[in-house]
């Protein structure tokens, strides 16, 4: 598959004019850092912390709040100077955080605070403080953007999505990019980009499985709809040829033909007339090229082999372990059981999340003619 992350006209130029993002919380109790031998100035720092945090929470709309946070970021900065290595990270987020929101609020000559995000980008090359004050300088450009009399939202959204992607694709494996690619997603979404929208989800399921971001993104593939989806599915068969044999069914074994994926569990009440349904589809046209495939989702086979026990059900049984925690219902998006979905001759998704008394007006036309 081609790379989800390419991105057309954008550029990474942290220019001094247009930087912001929310402004922070007010600062809360800090952690206190490590005195270091013979450091005199730690205290005094603290002190100054402490009294630039209680003027910011009390005078959250003070017109020149942001000298008090730009201050604050540079006190955290002096204080991570004083701290052990093994704090240092956390006191310069803080005034990574700082100097965000100074930036949000401070007047278009006044650029120090946005400075200090590109200073810091740049002091700490390829360590996690690094990416995290790029993509904070991301946001704050937006929230600027904003800000500005006759912004127009859809130019700052698409503006914020490029630097995204763009962010994603220079800092693959920084922890903030997966978060970052979702929002891509999402902002793609806002704009009307549905087909876009779904390539950034359909990267984050196939790269991230396992994630609660991945869920995230399958979810919203879901809702988008799955039409236009390859279906990918390899699945151990629920009944294999040999006791001991862990045959897998790939889907792509009945490609070329239409084909019926059915996501069940035996303790859904409706899924023992929906079998009836799916029964009499199969015999109509199984003969004309059309495929049911039972992908059973209880704890343990076992269960489903119970349910099963004197129903004759003709097509392919396979079972998923992790039910709707597995990585074919993060993939998917599958939230709830059951789900059909109607795959073409290609493995392509036409339409998902149809109850069974619809499935067959929607397979016929797809299906051989007899003459």
């Amino acid at each position: 598959m081609k790379c989800a992350l390419t991105v057309v006209g954008c550029s990474l130029l942290l220019t001094t004019a247009g930087l912001a993002a929310p402004p922070a919380a007010p600062a809360t109790r800090l952690p206190t850092p490590t005195l270091l031998a013979d450091n005199q100035e730690l205290p005094l720092l603290l002190a100054k912390l402490s009294e630039l945090s209680e003027f910011i929470g009390r005078n959250t709309e003070a017109p020149t709040l942001w000298r008090y946070q730009l201050a604050q970021g540079e006190v955290l900065l002096q204080i991570a100077a004083h701290s052990k290595a093994e704090e240092r990270d956390s006191w310069v987020r803080m005034a990574v955080d700082s100097y965000e929101s100074a930036a949000v609020l401070s007047p278009d000559n006044q650029p120090t605070a946005h400075e200090r995000l590109v200073q810091i980008a740049s002091t700490f090359p390829g360590s996690s403080v690094s990416t995290y004050a790029v993509l904070q300088e991301i946001q704050a450009d937006y929230q600027r953007m904003l800000s500005k009399a006759g912004a127009d939202p859809a130019k700052a959204q698409e503006h914020l999505r490029d630097r995204l992607v763009l962010f994603a694709q220079e800092y693959p494996k920084a922890a903030e990019a997966p978060e970052a690619i979702l929002e891509v997603g999402q902002i793609s979404e806002s704009l009307g980009k549905t087909n876009d929208a779904r390539q950034y989800y359909r990267y984050l399921t196939e790269h991230f499985a396992g994630k609660a971001l991945s869920r995230k993104a399958g979810r919203a593939l879901w809702r988008l709809g799955l039409a236009g989806e390859p279906m990918h599915l390899k699945l151990p068969l629920l009944y294999p040829p040999d006791a001991r044999d862990d045959h897998a069914f790939d889907l792509s074994e009945v490609r070329g033909k239409v084909a019926v994926i059915y996501f069940w569990s035996s303790t859904s009440a409706q899924v023992g007339e929906d079998f009836q349904a799916l029964k009499q589809l199969t015999d109509r046209h199984r003969d004309h090229g059309l495929e049911v495939i039972y992908v059973n989702m209880d704890s343990d086979p076992a269960e489903a082999k119970a349910f099963l026990s004197g129903r004759l059900l003709a097509g392919v049984h396979v079972f998923q372990r992790g039910g709707l925690d597995s990585p074919i219902a993060e993939r998917y998006g599958i939230q709830t059981l059951p789900q059909a979905l109607v795959i073409d001759k290609d493995g392509v998704v036409m339409r998902h999340g149809l109850p069974t008394s619809q499935l067959e007006p929607e397979v016929l036309g797809r299906l051989v003619r007899v003459p």
